[in-house]
């Protein structure tokens, strides 16, 4: 049965006091507190500068809450394949106060938002996406805090409850906390580090899935801590600029579920893979290619149908061109998202 929704508006013109139609259009803070089960609001592109308001409105399974951004043409974002490293054509909401943005909401999805603010303070969060049964799509996540002693996070979920599809995180801290701190699932999403030794993790604590993704100069790619369900790491390119960072690391001793990780490119890492748990038996690593990596496996036992590159797989890497060209042995390799930042 297809969803019907209530149509509100927002738009960064407006004053306050509107009653979210389009032609008397909420602020966005108004939205957050006055969103109802069966909402879909429209965000016209603009910028909003908001306080720490945030919604703790729920939708329902069958009446879910939409924020979604538009450029001009109500809907005329949907189906946009704008690259999100520029992101252009979307809302940018920008604030200095942390923890603003969608707090524990069910059945809430936020497509299109670019989300930009900083610098928070210590053990502060970002914004927040903590939407179990949602998802956040098409959205830009920058941090412009810097350590150390700031928090990095670009955003936070408050538990794995929320999937991100072809979205972009960035950090300016060479210090601190995690990018994303916590998902259910990172599909097609860009993560993009400052290359410090000490910077933070791209994803880091609790995380179920990370497929077609990449990780650009990431001290360390994904951080796997305290998971209580398997852990798959599939068709994922990481890239370092130099010889340096470690791209997968997990820790929590007593946390040990299986870790699989398929057909991934590793390129410029001190480590591909470290296990840094007691127990380092229940490693899945299958069809990974690696290209310039120091160490390939530290305290993993195996792994299967490794391939080790002789050229550098990235069409052009310093250009910001990412796609993968062909190379022996390669044919498993996920290749469903292909990346060129600034591009399209």
């Amino acid at each position: 049965m297809a969803v019907t929704f209530t149509e509100r508006y927002v738009d960064a013109s407006a004053t306050g006091g509107g009653t979210g139609t389009q032609a008397d259009p909420w602020t966005l803070n108004e939205s957050l507190a006055n969103v109802a089960a069966g909402d879909r609001v429209n965000v016209k592109a603009g910028t909003y500068n908001v306080t720490n308001d945030t919604c703790t409105t729920s939708g329902t399974r069958t009446s879910p809450i939409v924020f979604r951004g538009y450029k001009t043409t109500i809907g005329d974002l949907d189906n946009s394949n704008e690259n999100l490293t520029s992101a252009t054509d979307i809302p940018v909401v920008v604030t200095s106060t942390a923890g603003f943005g969608f707090n524990n909401c069910s059945f809430l999805s936020v497509n299109h938002m670019n989300f930009e603010g900083g610098p928070w303070g210590y053990q502060s969060t970002g914004f927040r996406m903590a939407v179990p049964y949602g998802s956040v799509r098409k959205c830009r996540f920058t941090s412009t805090g810097t350590g150390p002693g700031a928090n990095s996070i670009a955003c936070v979920t408050g538990g794995t409850t929320t999937v991100y599809i072809d979205c972009y995180f960035s950090s300016s801290s060479t210090a601190g906390y995690e990018i994303l701190s916590s998902c259910a699932v990172a599909l097609n999403c860009v993560f993009e580090g400052t290359g410090s030794s000490d910077g933070p993790p791209a994803i880091e604590s609790s995380v179920n899935g990370a497929y077609n993704c990449l990780f650009i100069n990431c001290s360390t790619g994904i951080a796997i801590n305290y998971n209580l369900q398997t852990v798959t790491i599939q068709g994922c390119l990481f890239y370092n600029p130099t010889q340096s960072g470690t791209a997968i690391r997990a820790t929590g001793a007593g946390y040990e579920r299986l870790r699989i990780v398929k057909d991934c490119v590793f390129v410029n890492q001190s480590t591909a893979i470290d296990s840094l748990l007691t127990d380092a038996s229940n490693w899945y690593v299958d069809g990974c290619a690696y290209y310039n990596v120091a160490t390939q496996l530290q305290d993993v036992p195996y792994q299967s149908n490794a391939i080790t590159l002789t050229a550098d797989p990235f069409v052009s890497a310093a250009n910001g061109n990412f796609n993968l060209n062909d190379f022996p042995g390669g044919g498993n390799l996920l290749r469903a998202k292909y990346y060129e930042l600034g591009g399209n």
